[in-house]
């Protein structure tokens, strides 16, 4: 009798990710199979270039979408942010009914691969905010905007708040950059960030407090503890034992 494979076990790890997909797409698609087709994937010749010169890996495709993993999480916005003007400029010479237009979500979670391809909440959660933004705008998860570089300063990005994102239990605070909303009342995503360095600032140096007071709390309480029990040990020991000698021997 054979026995079964060994189920191979999937390897998790912390990455950047990044999910795109075409808004609209089976719209296009029932008005304009062919050339629908040919737009895509003349799109997706510019994307897959542009993830690859980034140093990100493409894991997952499925008709328009896209998922991709990267180290760096200014790489990703980079990419994202170069796809998405260069595609918003292609899609200038066409009429807005015929327009491929994509919308990229931008997120740091856990994931697993299998194969070639990743999975866990870490990607869910980066297609859901895909899938929140306008055409043609980025979307990114608070969590993501706070550890992508300086270097990418100056640029206009909306404040979302806490949105409710379909099949996410909990309110995820979201940034959209490249969107009406951002041009219009954005605040400067060096200011953003600046922010919320200062926050981290504040969470370290809070964390370290506490530590210090606890270990202070800790110090002085296991000092009363030791001259009570030395106090005790004093009345009650026989002529030729110290406590310190008890222990020594435990």
């Amino acid at each position: 009798m054979k026995r079964p494979k060994a189920v191979r076990k999937e390897s998790r790890k912390l990455s950047i990710i990044f999910a795109a997909d075409v808004a609209g797409y089976s719209r296009l698609m029932a008005n304009d199979e062919d050339r629908t087709l040919a737009l895509l994937e003349r799109s997706r010749r510019y994307i897959d270039k542009t993830i690859a010169e980034h140093r990100g890996r493409i894991a997952n495709t499925a008709g328009d979408s896209v998922i991709a993993v990267f180290e760096s999480a200014t790489e990703a916005l980079t990419c994202s942010l170069k796809i998405q003007q260069k595609l918003t400029k292609e899609n200038e010479k066409l009429s807005p009914d015929k327009r491929l237009m994509f919308r990229v979500g931008l997120h740091m979670g856990e994931i697993y691969t299998r194969g070639s391809d990743v999975l866990g909440s870490g990607v869910n959660l980066a297609a859901r905010l895909e899938g929140y933004t306008d055409p043609g705008a980025i979307c990114m998860s608070e969590i993501f905007l706070s550890i992508v570089d300086k270097s990418v300063s100056g640029l206009p990005i909306a404040d979302l708040g806490h949105v409710q994102l379909k099949n996410i239990d909990t309110p995820v605070r979201a940034f959209e950059m490249l969107s009406e909303r951002a041009e219009r009342g954005g605040i400067e995503f060096r200011n953003q960030t600046r922010m919320t360095a200062q926050k981290r600032k504040v969470f370290v140096l809070a964390a370290s407090l506490g530590v210090v007071v606890v270990s202070a709390l800790v110090a002085v309480s296991l000092a009363i503890s030791l001259a009570t029990v030395n106090e005790m040990a004093e009345k009650n020991k026989p002529p030729r034992y110290r406590i310190e000698d008890n222990l020594t021997r435990e």
